[in-house]
């Protein structure tokens, strides 16, 4: 049999960007006047982007789908600001 595919899941494998995943949603949660405590940092790994904000809309007592929009537009902000934020990585990182 001739194999076909193979499928990698290279986040996290050559560097380690969770932290940075954090980062941006620290960064949205100040925008937004939003507590967001270190413990919930493990809750939001592996998960979408709209999953990982419901989980901190509802640690922030907030109705999660309050605004469809408002919500997409956030999502879109933080992965904007992550993105900023992995492209200041060094081969170090």
């Amino acid at each position: 049999m001739l194999l076909k595919a193979i499928l990698f899941d290279l986040d996290g494998v050559i560097t380690d960007t969770a932290a940075y995943h954090f980062k941006a949603w620290s960064w949205l949660a100040e925008k937004y006047q939003l507590q967001l405590e270190p413990d919930v940092e493990t809750r939001l790994k592996g998960i979408s982007r709209l999953d990982s904000l419901k989980i901190i809309l509802q640690e922030n007592d907030l109705p999660v789908g309050y605004a469809e929009e408002k919500m997409e537009k956030m999502c879109i902000e933080k992965n904007d600001y992550y993105k900023k934020l992995i492209s200041m990585m060094t081969p170090q990182d």
